[in-house]
Formats: C-alpha cells, sequence, structure tokens
C-alpha cells in the first residue's frame, strides 16, 4: 500500500521549536457517532481500522474524539477535491487490481462486513489508488450482539451481497492474502478488541471475541473455499466422480445338512 495524501482545512502558525520548521494543520476528517438504532458504529469502526491498518489495507487513518460528551469515529478525508465520490466501476477495479481485491474481500470475511459497494470503495482512475471505508455496519451491524453473530457466521462468509465477489473471476493474490492474514500477530487482535472494550464493548465478551476473530484469521481460506460457489466468476472445482458401487461376492450357498 503505497502512502496516501489527505486533505487539510487550516495551515496555522509555525511551531518555532526545533530545527524541523512544523507548522500546526487542520486536517480534513469525516466523523460519525452512534444512534439508538445503530449503537455499534463508532466500535465497529475502531475495531475495522485497526485491523486494516494492521494488515496494510488502504484504509484512511482514524481516531476517536469527543464532542459534547460523545464519541466519535473521525477518518482522515482522502478526497482532495472535495466533489462527491463517482461510484466505483467494480469490473475495472477487479480486473486490474485482482490481488488487492482479494485482501479486501478476505477483510470484509474477517469482519463480516455486508455492506461492500461501489461506494464506499474509492478508485482513482488516475492514480490507480484503492480506498476502503465506511464500516459502521460491520462485524456488528445495527443492534447486533456478538452471540449470534458467531452462531450464524462460525463457518459462512459473513454477507451475502459484496460488489467484488460478483466480479472477481481469478484466483491471483488469494494465497499471498490468505498467508497475510494468518500472519498478524494475536496480539494485534486482542488489542483491537480491548480498545473498543473501553468505549462500550462488553466486557465479559472480550475473550469470545477475541477467540472467534482469531478462528476466523486462522481458516479465511478455508472460510472462503468451503463458500466458493458463491462467488459466480471464479472457475468451480469439478465435483468429485461418484463412489463406485460396493462389490457384493457371490453369496456362498448355506451348507446341506441330513436328516
Amino acid at each position: 500500500m503505497s502512502a496516501s495524501k489527505y486533505k487539510i482545512w487550516a495551515v496555522g502558525s509555525p511551531l518555532n521549536d526545533g530545527v524541523s520548521d512544523s507548522v500546526h494543520v487542520g486536517l480534513a476528517t469525516v466523523a460519525k457517532k452512534a444512534n439508538a438504532d445503530e449503537p455499534n458504529i463508532v466500535r465497529n469502526e475502531v475495531l475495522c481500522n485497526l485491523l486494516a491498518r494492521g494488515l496494510f489495507l488502504p484504509c484512511p487513518p482514524g481516531a476517536l474524539i469527543e464532542n459534547g460528551g460523545e464519541d466519535y469515529f473521525c477518518s482522515l478525508n482522502f478526497n482532495l477535491v472535495g466533489q462527491s465520490l463517482p461510484p466505483t466501476p467494480i469490473g475495472t477495479l477487479v480486473a486490474t487490481n485482482t490481488e488487492l481485491c482479494w485482501g479486501i474481500l478476505m477483510f470484509d470475511v474477517l469482519v463480516m462486513n455486508p455492506d461492500r459497494h461501489k461506494r464506499n470503495l474509492a478508485y482513482d482512475r488516475t492514480t490507480g489508488r484503492v480506498q476502503i471505508f465506511d464500516h459502521s455496519r460491520a462485524f456488528l451491524p445495527l443492534k447486533t450482539t456478538i452471540d449470534p453473530m458467531i452462531a450464524l457466521n462460525s463457518g459462512g462468509l459473513g454477507f451475502t451481497f459484496h460488489c467484488l465477489k460478483a466480479e472477481i473471476s481469478s484466483m491471483s493474490g488469494f494465497e499471498y492474502w490468505a498467508a497475510r492474514f494468518k500472519a498478524l500477530p494475536d496480539y494485534f487482535i486482542e488489542q483491537a478488541v480491548a480498545e473498543i472494550c473501553a468505549i462500550g464493548y462488553p466486557a465479559d465478551k472480550r475473550t469470545v471475541t477475541i477467540d472467534f476473530l482469531k478462528h476466523r484469521r486462522n481458516n479465511i481460506d478455508s472460510i472462503i473455499k468451503n463458500n466458493i460457489g458463491q462467488f459466480p466468476k471464479l472457475p468451480q472445482p469439478a465435483p468429485l466422480p461418484p463412489l463406485p458401487p460396493i462389490p457384493i461376492s457371490n453369496p456362498v450357498a448355506p451348507p446341506q445338512t441330513g436328516r
């Protein structure tokens, strides 16, 4: 992932401290908070941002801020031109960035993101840079709690619709990203869950959540391969040939007994 540029809204006075000519700068961010219908928004964003950045996926850096006693998650604004982002041409993105698309797909499997579409997956047609953002409904969508998510997704992808799933037609990059996900350290998952526990995630669910995420990480390739039929443009594995019939020996006539 190459370094990305982010938007500023003001350049202030110099610090006049040290030799690096540092100045105060105001960075533009996009912020969101939880609401009554979606109480997990901030926790979802924090968890996903930490994991995505740890995997070096192209996800803008994020941070917690507080305003009026409420927590907000803010993400650095990569939209330098300030106009509405156009919808991403998914077919073009998949054709030109197949390997990266597998990284994004595996990430969305890890965090069970049912909301990946062409407007929260940005593609710069000039530079070829990709950004993923808006994970408010990943992990624990709406009012969901972790127990039903574990029950529903122990071996599943974690989503039905996914804009990349419908278009990807090659396994190029699959093994590379599977190895990268499996190399994500235990402590990274543990600390990411600890971070959301600090902002209201139930502490008594910390261990089961860590174990669940580690299990998905460890089996990320198997989860996808076991659900390969949901990728309509991928070559499907050939069906196994039917087992040959069990041979039956000629029955042996019972011995004749005299009377």
